[in-house]
């Protein structure tokens, strides 16, 4: 594999070059007088830099100009079809340094160049070769088979030749090497015309043949010289990325050879990354597709590395010398201009069809004309009749190869070339492209309709991936692949995505004239076909549409049991097969059904002694072990619901609904508990009968059992995975549900109650059993018990309707405002640009696990870096890009930062079972193990949203967490009520939430610090200090956040200070204290470095604190210690545990570091050291 070698000169070393228009126009009139000027003027600059063997190369302007000569000369020596006609060199290959000279050379000699597409069908491709005349054909070897192909249906071609010797193990097989080295330092004498064929480049249409575009020196000269300067920088190195196939790809070689730049190679589009660190590059000329790759690797490396700046990621993803990208073939929408500009690479949008040579319109980098696809090149004339874009100019081709009547058709009576592309151009020349004129929708009342302008509106909707508009039966249609990715990491369930993205083209139509509305939609779960150069086949997606309504009226839904041996095989075995370990072997990948997932299960694991039989008993994994550990004795490891029944409802036949459900999903049936050894296991009971309780209560005996419904799941004998219970009260009828979280998630939820509804009202008997995730190494738990609080209540101050039309509106996802205020919230608490949640996502990757009840969620996490002067609306935005990025990474749950965040829209709204209401009480889902669990949900019927917010109560502070939740109902308002600019959010928090000037007395901060840092000319601890907590903006930091502590200067308080500023918020100076500190609702203070015990909510400070109990615990059993006190300070940016131990000797202080190493697999839980008291109540009495 290649490396960037450190000894290379990335400089091109022009010697004495003060300008770039170092080649005289007037001495070239053909591509050989180019390729001699070149040779002469930039005689020993490096040309090209390219691999050979583990090892790069380069090659001088003057090396490149010999190697043409030689090459010419023996292909002039080449035998002739017609003695008239040019030799017609086909080349079939990648992008490569011999690729390149075959193409040069082949021109240069007065012959004729056609690269040939090795993608097309061996069809297309032999139609290419024959109607091209092609004589000799290099390739690369690895395209063999169509090279035997083309022999049998080619017998015009008189030579196939290798372009690389190395490709191949036989020395007689010809090759470019060999041509070379026979004809070195030989020179070839010819003359050559302008208006002399050289180059044929077949269009990749998308209907018909492919139709041979001829190019004359004329064209290619014009081609090389109608270019703005300024725009080109002396050292430019470019990275040839486009196939050599596409007329776009020439610009690269051209200017190479006008300007005396240098030209590296990308041969294969999976290694651009990789080349793009090898080569070090300037620039790119690529498709917007690659564009925006490009960007979302940005993105990628960006939430990977937190830690690195801006530029420090572009250099890794980009280079260090990348400025410049060159885009065409399709339209870039601005916005991803604007988020390059934002990192400091310029994009620039180029136009011209094949026909043009595309150089119709070139690129000048203005970035207020960023909806532009460039200015019209110099030497160029642009026209616009009827609409459509035509051109005139010496780049113009000379017309279709063989094919005169196309070639006339193609032009108009006058001479201009009819691009068939609709545009305009403003007044400052530049070009604006608005669609074909072939796809135009000409509708009944007369009005035409351009597809592609109707397209371009949605090129910036994260969750449309692809669109397709079209015209049937007089109305505008439109044809969609979803960005299932984006659905998924945003918690749009699959069979939501439709009315989303109806949501999102009835937010457009409101842009378009009324003949242009959509008024029908088609999804597709897969991608449009598409050209070569990724243009969309219109005509076969538009088959793809007729055949899917076709099979849409023919199929109707059922509910199918096992019919064959293998479907009643799995059935009976789907116990002892893990769904979870069958997920795993290949997520991306959705099979075709079931029964091939099992299949290929089996496959995998034949030759192993895993038994595969139906058996009473499953051992819990170590895999889900952690979440075991979780929810033992957990309240998080609750999914409950309380539902009001409505008057109607016939408890009988509800309890009798509800119970057959569990005998369809009899996976919840199982209990779960430990044998002899402490090893749990499933212990399936599929015959287990269940008996719903209904339960007579008095209104008072109620309110009493309300308080007690939710409780933790043990994972005893006695104890069952979930919880249900019918309860008759004497003014109300409540229905209680509660599933295990280890057994179930929020989807595995609304699969259960979606079901149970459909048995009340005699819609099903039956369905197939589902698998509950099973895997099958012993493990054991050892849970420790924590105590949990819990804050829950309504936002009041959010508008249903107002949020729901703001999201409409800018085609946003309500989950992305709502993480986006929990990050700015967080930021402003942490007093940091960057902050992190962890969020949920639903782990059922494709429809095979729709029905699945299992514990299946991912957790990712959602690092997010904040730009006070960012628009408001493009942050938004930029959130939904990274919450795509996020979920390709898995997160740990246990090792996530403490703010769990999770909106579950109206997942555990109200429901209706029977067709009747069902109303939902104040009871919240739990969350998981993590130090703070944020869940909001939205009541549909109460038309209001929830939240629920539990928390460790030895870490955290109640009253701060309520200060943090009306901080994110705060920003959530001040975002739809229309605020621009991110920085303006904190100008809209309500003042009780800032902090101000406090007055303390000395002697309280002095406590706080845990040092006399302050001294009063009135003695030890007497005077006062104004103490400010200033945040990253020199605001005032809200109340309980984190900021620096500043004081005001006092005549009669000494103190050494670490830093002076202007006081911002009065008169005179601020002293920086060097302490990081907040002050809390009640006025106290708090200093970050003294206080052992304090976390914040994003960025744990103090990620030992919530296990220092077992720290403790191993402590106290030790021998020969009565008494331990665990404290963690934070030294040198991060804390250490110290632990005081008491007793009546000391220990070996060896041993005891090792027992404890030995016993703690977190490292950092290891004390820092360990400090011996023979007088425990002397010290007690210290500490206290």
């Amino acid at each position: 594999m290649l490396t960037a070698l450190n000894h290379i000169n990335y400089n091109n070393q022009i010697s004495g070059k003060n300008n770039l228009n170092v080649l005289n126009e007037k001495n070239v009139k053909t591509f050989k007088d180019l390729v001699v000027e070149a040779a002469k003027v930039y005689k020993n600059n490096i040309f090209a830099r390219y691999p050979r063997g583990d090892t790069l190369e380069d090659m001088t302007f003057e090396q490149m100009g010999q190697l043409c000569q030689s090459y010419s000369y023996w292909l002039n020596g080449q035998e002739k079809e017609e003695e008239s006609r040019a030799i017609h060199v086909g080349i079939l290959g990648r992008n490569s340094i011999n690729y390149l000279l075959i193409y040069i050379s082949a021109i240069f000699s007065g012959n004729v160049t056609i690269p040939l597409d090795p993608n097309l069908y061996i069809n297309a491709l032999a139609y290419c070769v024959n109607h091209g005349d092609v004589d000799i054909i290099f390739y690369d070897s690895e395209y063999q088979s169509q090279i035997n192909d083309l022999k049998a249906k080619c017998p015009q071609v008189k030579k196939y030749i290798l372009i690389d010797q190395s490709h191949s193990h036989d020395p007689e097989i010809a090759c470019l090497d060999h041509i070379l080295e026979e004809n070195k330092s030989k020179t070839m004498i010819n003359t050559i015309e302008p208006n002399d064929d050289a180059l044929i480049i077949f269009t990749s249409g998308t209907t018909g043949n492919k139709k041979g575009v001829v190019f004359t020196h004329d064209n290619l000269v014009d081609k090389t010289f109608s270019t703005i300067e300024d725009v080109y920088d002396s050292q430019e190195i470019y990275l040839n990325v486009l196939p050599l196939h596409h007329v776009a790809s020439t610009g690269d070689f051209l200017m190479t050879l006008r300007f005396g730049f240098l030209l590296t190679f990308n041969s294969n589009i999976a290694d651009l990354l990789d080349n793009l660190t090898l080569y070090q590059p300037t620039a790119l000329r690529i498709v917007p597709l690659i564009v925006k790759n490009l960007l979302n690797q940005f993105y990628i490396e960006k939430n990977n590395h937190p830690e690195m700046s801006d530029q420090a990621v572009k250099t890794k993803v980009f280079g260090k010398n990348f400025s410049k990208i060159m885009c065409g073939g399709s339209y870039l929408p601005p916005e991803v201009i604007s988020d390059y500009h934002q990192i400091g690479i310029k994009v620039g949008q180029l136009y011209g069809s094949t026909e043009t040579a595309g150089n119709c319109s070139i690129t000048d980098y203005n970035l207020e004309k960023r909806a532009s696809i460039g200015i019209i090149a110099p030497n160029t004339q642009v026209r616009i009749q009827n609409g459509e874009i035509q051109v005139k100019s010496r780049s113009v081709m000379k017309g279709y190869y063989k094919e005169p009547e196309k070639t006339e058709e193609s032009f108009t009576s006058d001479g201009w070339l009819r691009t068939g592309d609709l545009g305009f151009v403003d007044e400052d020349n530049y070009l604006y492209f608005k669609g074909r004129v072939k796809n135009l929708i000409i509708l009944g009342n007369g009005e035409n309709v351009a597809p592609e302008v109707i397209e371009n509106l949605f090129n910036n909707d994260s969750l449309i991936q692809e669109i397709m508009v079209y015209g049937d039966d007089d109305n505008i249609c439109a044809i969609v692949y979803p960005n299932f990715d984006y659905a998924e990491s945003n918690g749009i369930a699959r069979e939501d995505i439709k009315s989303r993205v109806w949501n999102i083209i009835d937010n457009k139509n409101k842009e378009l004239a009324s003949y242009e509305k959509i008024v029908k939609l088609t999804l597709t779960n897969e991608p449009f076909p598409k050209t070569a150069s990724k243009k969309i086949i219109r005509n076969e997606t538009l088959e793809k549409v007729r055949n899917m309504e076709k099979k849409s009226d023919n199929t109707t839904t059922t509910l199918l049991l096992p019919t064959t041996d293998t479907q009643k095989k799995i059935y009976e075995c789907v116990w002892c097969v893990p769904l979870w370990e069958i997920m795993k072997l290949e997520l991306i990948v959705i099979y075709t059904s079931l029964e091939t997932v099992i299949n290929k299960y089996v496959e995998e694991r034949k030759e192993t002694s895993v038994d595969l039989s139906v058996r009473e008993t499953y051992p819990v994994g170590p895999s889900l072990m952690p979440s075991l550990f979780a929810f033992k004795g957990n309240p998080v490891g609750n999914i409950p619901m309380l539902y009001r029944l409505h008057q109607a409802h016939d408890l009988l036949k509800l309890k009798q609904s509800i119970e057959k459900a569990l005998d369809i999903h009899v996976e919840l049936k199982i209990k779960i508990y430990p044998n002899h050894e402490g090893v749990y296991w499933y212990h399936r009971m599929d015959d287990r009968k269940i008996d719903i309780p209904i339960t007579k209560l008095t209104d008072k005996e109620w309110e009493e059992k309300k308080k007690t419904l939710v409780i933790p799941y043990q994972f005893t004998e006695d104890d069952s995975v979930f919880r249900i219970g019918i309860y008759e009260t004497e003014s109300q009828n409540y229905l209680f549900i509660d599933i295990s979280h280890f057994v179930g998630d929020g989807i595995s939820f609304n699969i259960f109650m979606s079901e149970g509804p459909m048995v009340y009202d005699g819609e099903i008997q039956n369905l197939s059993i589902q698998g509950r995730p099973f895997v099958r190494r012993d493990a054991k738990i050892d849970a420790v018990p924590r105590e949990f609080g819990s804050i829950e209540g309504v936002f009041e101050k959010i508008s249903v309707e107002k949020f729901t039309e703001f999201c409409k509106k800018n085609s946003i996802t309500e989950n992305t405002v709502l993480i986006l205020a929990g990050s700015l919230a967080l930021s402003l608490y942490e007093n940091k640009k960057e902050v992190a949640l962890v969020v949920p996502n639903n782990g059922r990757d494709n429809d095979l696990w729709n029905r699945v009840i299992g514990f299946l969620i991912k957790l990712y996490s959602f690092k997010f870096d904040l730009d006070g002067d960012e628009s408001l609306l493009h942050a938004i935005n930029r959130a939904s890009k990274k919450l795509m990025i996020s979920k390709s990474n898995d997160y740990n749950c246990l090792d996530a930062n403490p703010l769990f965040f999770k909106y579950q829209d109206s997942m555990f709204s109200s429901k209706f079972f029977g067709n009747l209401p069902l109303i939902v009480e104040k009871l919240m889902a739990g969350g998981s193990d993590v130090e703070t669990d944020f869940v909001i949900h939205k009541d549909l019927v109460k038309n209001c949203y929830y939240y629920n917010f539990i928390y460790w109560k030895s870490v955290f502070d109640a009253e701060q967490i309520t200060l943090f939740i009306h901080l994110v109902e705060n920003i959530i308002v001040s975002i739809i009520n229309g605020t621009e600019k991110v920085g303006d959010l904190y100008h809209q928090i309500p003042k009780e939430y800032i902090t101000s000037s406090h007055a303390m007395p000395i002697e309280t901060v002095n406590e706080a610090i845990g040092q006399e840092y302050f001294t009063s000319d009135h003695g030890k601890n007497h005077g006062r200090v104004n103490v400010h907590i200033v945040n990253q903006y020199s605001q005032h930091q809200i109340v309980g956040g984190w900021g620096d502590l500043f004081v005001e200067e006092s005549s009669t308080v000494t103190f050494t200070p670490e830093d002076v500023i202007d006081n911002p918020f009065g008169k005179g100076k601020l002293y920086k204290t060097g302490f990081t500190g907040r002050i809390l609702g009640d006025g106290s203070i708090n200093i970050l470095e003294n206080d052992c015990r304090l976390m914040s909510f994003g960025l744990c400070f103090c990620p030992v604190a919530k296990n220092i109990n077992v720290v403790e615990k191993l402590l106290n059993s030790y021998d020969g210690i009565t008494k331990c006190t665990i404290e963690a300070k934070y030294i040198e940016h991060e804390f250490k545990i110290f632990a005081h131990i008491f007793g009546e000797k000391e220990p070996d202080m060896a041993v005891l570091n090792d027992y404890l190493a030995s016993k703690l697999n977190d490292t950092k839980l290891v004390p820092h050291e360990i400090i011996f008291h023979e007088n425990i109540s002397k010290i007690l009495i210290s500490l206290i």
